[in-house]
């Protein structure tokens, strides 16, 4: 498996079963051979037509099974639960830090920069990076270099004192 999808030549295409599906708009009927296998703990469906002439791209749907799909759901619910942890605590944190004139600005400029730039550049650089190397982790790095360098920046740049409220 590279960069996430199945190897469908180890499907069993010698026993396909034939499915019909009518189009509702043009009421065209396309046969279609389906096969089906498991790969990762997934339930994994080829769908090929069954005419090589068939100006058709096979259509490839994976059903998770429940052990799998119940894990994912977990883990998605944990990190959002981590990221109201930090953004709770950021809006305090960013309105004590400037003083009232200023507060607006400073807090918006690198608040959006921090979040639209990097943040969104996220899924991109990422996934460039994966496509790069083909290391399924190798886009980890951006993110995890962004928030070392932030850390970094922090340390030498936010002094520890009172809040200014002007």
């Amino acid at each position: 498996m590279k960069s996430g999808v199945p190897d469908f030549s180890k499907l069993d295409m010698t026993q396909p079963k034939i499915e019909s599906v009518i189009d509702p708009v043009t009421k065209v009927e396309t046969k279609w051979l389906v096969a089906t296998g498991e790969h990762d703990g997934f339930k994994v469906t080829r769908r090929v037509p069954e005419t090589p002439s068939a100006k058709i791209k096979p259509e490839t749907k994976i059903v998770p099974n429940t052990v799998a799909y119940w894990s994912l759901i977990l883990l998605v619910f944990v990190q959002v639960v981590f990221v109201t942890m930090v953004y709770g605590p950021i809006a305090a944190f960013l309105v004590e830090l400037f003083p009232t004139r200023i507060r607006y600005t400073s807090m918006s400029l690198p608040y959006h920069i921090g979040n639209g730039i990097f943040g969104g550049l996220v899924p991109l650089i990422g996934t460039a990076m994966v496509s790069s190397t083909g290391n399924k982790l190798a886009g980890l790095w951006y993110p995890i270099g962004i928030a070392s360098l932030t850390f970094i920046i922090g340390s030498f740049l936010i002094k520890e004192g009172e809040p200014n409220h002007d």
